[in-house]
């Protein structure tokens, strides 16, 4: 994971999954404007506040995304358009980033994304591990009833030797 292509295809394969790809992204958005709303509320410019966000994900291709929407609004494309653009952030967020630029509330905006995002993923996380434990609990009798004929089975197989 230290080298760069490999780690960024290994984000890109976690993304990916059919249900961790999406609570990954999701908890990613939930970093991202968390991050970039607590930026822009203490008065840091848009663009040290996104290199700040961008710093801050742990994900490769969300990074790379943050920086691809860092590019552009240096050269003057609006922060919704240039999310839109990069085809990772949800739409909710796209929405409700151009919310934010029209009415100037823009870190009031992202902290509500990032809340919905946080719930969204307790959420997710607490309905798989409701469908773990009972697969758990699955397994584990499988486990021991397998061990209890591996132990009686010879047992049995011996009162038939002696008749």
């Amino acid at each position: 994971k230290k080298i760069p292509r490999v780690k960024f295809f290994l984000d890109h394969l976690v993304l990916k999954l059919p249900l961790f790809g999406n609570l990954v992204l999701k908890s990613s958005v939930a970093n991202f404007s968390t991050t970039l709303s607590s930026m822009i509320a203490s008065g840091i410019n848009i663009l040290d506040a996104l290199e700040i966000a961008m710093d801050t994900s742990t994900n490769e291709v969300v990074r790379k995304a943050i920086k691809r929407v860092k590019d552009q609004v240096e050269r003057g494309i609006s922060l919704s358009i240039a999310l839109a653009r990069s085809n990772i952030f949800p739409p909710m967020l796209v929405n409700m980033v151009a919310i934010g630029e029209e009415a100037g509330t823009l870190d009031e905006m992202l902290a509500k994304v990032a809340e919905f995002y946080e719930e969204e993923v307790d959420r997710t996380v607490d309905g798989l591990t409701s469908l773990i434990e009972p697969m758990m609990m699955l397994f584990i009798g499988g486990l021991i009833g397998f061990i209890i004929v591996a132990m009686y089975l010879p047992i049995f197989k011996m009162g038939e030797l002696m008749k």
